[in-house]
């Protein structure tokens, strides 16, 4: 999901990926399952996905099928398996815990790990329109992120790109992000309006359609 809404934004942006797969014989059945899928999307939004981003999403739909229920794991499976093993283990043990008990986040990972082992090995980019963002708002976790990735590479013999750092970045902070949640971690808030406690109940309202549980709101008047 969250490759196809960089996908439509690159799309939208007028630029599209250009780095064809062509050479992958091996992604033959999921560049077909892709193309229905792009078919699909490419009448919702009125918009043509030239022939490089159907080759992305079939790297993605290659990689889910990691997660299949009963299928054995292969050789190639085994090691994305690994890969992923070593990122968490990279990280401080609180977070790494964290981290190897998310089911969400493990999945993700390993269907996101899949093909960018297959980019990596035939030296094909990957844009991130994120990375500054990233950087920005979350200068800590890229780093940790990028530390913990260290592992990955001395086991494929090759060096992640920021914009593959900035992708991994969002899966575990999508982790840390609910773990905040399900542990608890409340604001308390107050909200005061000087022209009655009735506008501050509806203030309140929206508040807590947006946050949830997240927050302990009360209404004031002053």
């Amino acid at each position: 999901m969250i490759h196809l809404v960089i996908a439509l934004e690159r799309i939208r942006a007028g630029e599209p990926c250009r780095e064809a797969m062509n050479g992958l014989p091996e992604m033959e059945d999921s560049r077909q399952e892709a193309r229905q899928l792009i078919s699909l999307l490419e009448a919702e939004f009125g918009l043509e996905f030239p022939d490089p981003e159907v080759d992305a999403v079939a790297l993605h739909l290659r990689g889910s099928k990691l997660t299949s229920a009963g299928n054995r794991p292969d050789a190639h499976q085994e090691e994305i398996l690994e890969l992923a093993r070593c990122f968490i283990e990279g990280f401080p043990g609180e977070q790494a815990a964290l981290l190897g008990t998310d089911g969400q986040f493990i999945q993700g990972l390993v269907s996101h790990l899949e093909p960018t082992v297959i980019r990596l090995r035939n030296g094909l980019p990957i844009y991130n329109p994120l990375l500054k963002t990233l950087r920005e708002q979350y200068p800590d976790l890229f780093e940790r992120t990028r530390q913990a990735a260290g592992a990955m590479e001395r086991r494929l013999g090759m060096r992640l790109s920021d914009e593959e750092i900035g992708f991994l970045t969002m899966h575990a902070g999508a982790c840390f992000e609910r773990a905040g949640q399900q542990h608890g971690r409340r604001v308390k808030a107050a909200v005061v309006c000087a022209s009655g406690i009735g506008v501050s109940a509806l203030l309140c309202a929206r508040l807590e359609k947006t946050f949830g549980a997240q927050m302990d709101l009360e209404a004031l008047s002053a």
